[in-house]
């Protein structure tokens, strides 16, 4: 059958409809495609009101953001400071331990404030730190970074690597982890043995001036000599705290010997109120840098023996005076021996 003229044209009109529709749906389909594109890569950048107090709050302290953590380092005769800190008084007391611990314009200040910043609650210790991290040798550093403190530098020997590690978990307290990477000196006996060439088989550390090796020949400090004892003296196992208490050591080392920590014990009475700062002294033989090493490994010994006895970290303070501070001569054995001492100084 043949189609007239007017269904041949209504049949091409219906053609053209068709193919024109076509067209202008794959252009509308571009057109959503390309505003979902756009809508994906411009987020809106201003929230309603009514979210102020939620995302708002959100994307100006994003969780994911860290916080920078607080570098305490030694550069050659300088304390550089880098991080971040919560606040003035915190950045104060930082330069004021450091030029303590250092010395004055001896503390590089390069800290940032930040509010999110670690609150500092171990500020306390800061004069103790900083005095361990300036008896550190080598790359001597210590970093904290929210609940990990991580300890850099070279120690004399071993016991004071174990001794310093116990101080700074007692200072962050047992939620902090603490990553040790304290190296020991390769040579490190050789340096030390001058310091203490004049001791015969044990060091003997004396508390007070008196000399615990001849009780005879040189009399015992008078109690007045020991700042704290006369608080301690109505306990009467302080008693031998005024006369002078021998506390051993092993030779050329800061290690207690099994004599050193039952003398210590014995102490314990005399040290359960106030604070203590527990300092070591030693003779003038041998390098001044060699003794220093060694009596604040030996002061750090005493505290991290006595805290883990279940005395408080926070009332005892290791401080190690090297031969800075003598009470006798040290011509002869016998005034050496005075020299080399163990000293508890109650703080007011």
């Amino acid at each position: 059958m043949t189609r007239s003229r007017a269904q041949l044209r209504t049949a091409r009109t219906w053609r053209d409809y068709d193919r024109a529709n076509f067209w202008v749906s794959v252009a509308l389909f571009g057109v959503f495609a390309l505003w979902m594109l756009w809508s994906q890569t411009h987020p809106e950048e201003d929230a309603p009101p009514a979210l102020a107090d939620g995302p708002v709050q959100m994307r100006k302290a994003p969780a994911t953001a860290a916080v920078a953590g607080l570098d305490l380092r030694v550069v050659g005769l300088k304390l550089v400071l880098t991080g971040s800190v919560p606040d003035d008084e915190a950045r104060r007391a930082l330069r004021a331990a450091g030029e303590a611990a250092f010395g004055a314009g001896q503390v590089d200040d390069r800290l940032n404030l930040d509010p999110q910043a670690d609150p500092m609650a171990w500020r306390d210790h800061l004069p103790d730190m900083l005095r361990t991290l300036r008896t550190t040798g080598g790359d001597a550093a210590m970093r904290i970074d929210g609940k990990q403190v991580t300890l850099t530098g070279e120690v004399p020997v071993d016991s004071v690597r174990s001794a310093r590690e116990l101080v700074v978990q007692n200072w962050f307290g047992r939620s902090t982890k603490v990553d040790n990477q304290l190296r020991v000196a390769a040579a490190a006996s050789a340096p030390v043995a001058s310091a203490s060439a004049s001791v015969p088989s044990l060091s003997d550390i004396v508390v007070g001036a008196g000399p615990a090796a001849a009780p005879a020949a040189m009399p015992a400090a008078a109690p007045a000599s020991l700042p704290g004892a006369a608080a301690a003296a109505p306990n009467p196992a302080c008693a031998p705290l005024a006369a002078g208490v021998a506390v051993r050591f092993h030779p050329n080392a800061p290690a207690l010997t099994d004599e050193g920590r039952r003398t210590l014990r014995e102490l314990m009475p005399c040290l359960t109120e106030g604070r203590w700062t527990v300092g070591v002294h030693t003779d003038s033989n041998g390098d001044p840098a060699s003794n220093q090493a060694l009596t604040q490994g030996r002061a750090e010994a005493v505290v991290a023996y006595l805290v883990g006895r279940k005395l408080p970290a926070e009332r005892l303070s290791p401080q190690g005076f090297g031969s800075s501070r003598p009470v006798s001569g040290n011509d002869t054995p016998e005034d050496r021996l005075k020299n080399r001492r163990v000293t508890f100084e109650r703080q007011p």
